[in-house]
Order: structure tokens, then sequence, then C-alpha cells
């Protein structure tokens, strides 16, 4: 996979903040120097991320394609906090990839080392465990319910417009089907959920079909 040099990549960032989170009419020498401290290796990690990615190994990594750019700037925001928690620049990051594709993902949620956001807009994620190959879709909300907050399992997939919350936990291998609702509820490993008819209720089917490989990440 390639992507651009970090050196342009540095400059997209800043004039984006520039332009859409303004605190100055320009991003002052600090901020600047941290993100030149941690671009390289955001790099790096957006190359782990997504390297057992089906669909964005096969082809050049494309900075411009929004699914990128919105992990990447998680990623980017993540190190940022890291290298220097009291920062400002990584809330202008996480407030830039707010503004740019309506993801709510704070720099101080740990996200996995390979993860998918098959579009982020309207995805709400609360900062606890997230399993390694986590794809999530857009309208997916991860929150806390009564100071409670749900654990996610290794390859896992979240379709459209579910909500996770409270003293909920979600198994390994587990696939969740759209407009799903898993409120202080286990899910067991290996399957596949359903919202039964009368809204409350939840369905399970084994998963054996493998889900994951059908979503992006090999298994």
């Amino acid at each position: 996979m390639k992507i651009i040099k970090p050196n342009s990549l540095l400059e997209y960032i800043i004039n984006h903040l520039q332009t859409f989170v303004p605190v100055d009419l320009y991003v002052n020498k600090d901020h600047s120097k941290k993100l030149e401290k941690v671009i390289q290796i955001s790099i790096e990690d957006l190359y782990k991320c997504f390297e057992n990615n089906f669909f964005l190994s096969r082809c050049p990594l494309n900075i411009f394609d929004v699914r990128v750019y919105s992990i990447f700037l998680i990623i980017i925001g993540r190190n940022i906090y890291k290298y220097d928690p009291s920062s400002r620049l990584a809330d202008r990051v996480y407030l830039l990839n707010r503004y740019l594709h309506g993801c709510d993902i704070y720099h101080k949620v740990k996200m996995p080392k390979e993860f998918f956001l098959n579009y982020a807009k309207n995805i709400v994620l609360v900062n606890t465990h997230y399993g390694n190959k986590l794809v999530i879709y857009h309208g997916v909300t991860v929150g806390a319910m009564n100071g409670k907050i749900p654990i996610i399992g290794d390859d896992v997939v979240i379709m459209p417009n579910c909500i996770i919350s409270g003293n909920s936990i979600i198994g390994s291998s587990v696939t969740i089907s759209s407009g799903v609702r898993v409120i202080n509820q286990n899910i067991p490993d290996n399957t596949l959920v359903f919202q039964a008819e009368n809204g409350r209720d939840l369905l399970f089917k084994e998963n054996s079909e493998k889900y994951l490989a059908n979503y992006f990440f090999k298994v």
C-alpha cells in the first residue's frame, strides 16, 4: 500500500485544521511540531490497521477516501494525546473528524490495532475495551448506562444503526444485524444477532458463515 508523503499529509491536515477548527488565524508552531512528531508513527499505525483488510490492502491507500481519512484522524489524535495528554491539539483533531465525517470517537478512546469504519457518520463510541478486527457501520452507538459500559470482543461486525449500552458483553466472532439494541445483555461467541419483531428481545443464530471475512478482514 502506498500513501502520500508525510510532509504533504502534514500540510493537508494543517490546512484542514485552519479551515474547519480555527483557533487563531494559523496553526501555531507548537501544534505544527506536535503533528510532525506523530505523523510518521501514525502513518505506520494506519498501515498496521489495514494490513489484513481485504478491501483496502488490494489497492494503493488513498487518504482522500473518507473512510481512510476518518480512521487516520482517530489514529493521529490518539498519538498526539499519548505524546502530550494536556495538548489541545488532540481536541482540535477530534473536532475536525466530527466536522468532516460526523465521527464522535474521542482521542481517549483506545481503538484496537485493526479496525474499520465503513463510513463514520453518526458513530459514537464510549471509552471501553474493543477487541481486534472490529468493523463498525454508520449510526452505531456504544455507550454507558448508569455508569456501566459494554465490552466488545475480537472479530466483531456491528451493522448500521445499532445501540450497545450498559452492562453488556459482546463475545468474539459476533455479527450484530442492523438496528439491533443490546442493552444490559451478553452475546455469546460465534453468534449472529437479530432484533425480534416485538422490538425488545434478541434472536441468536450461529455465526457460521464467518461474516467478518465478508466485511473486510481476513479471519
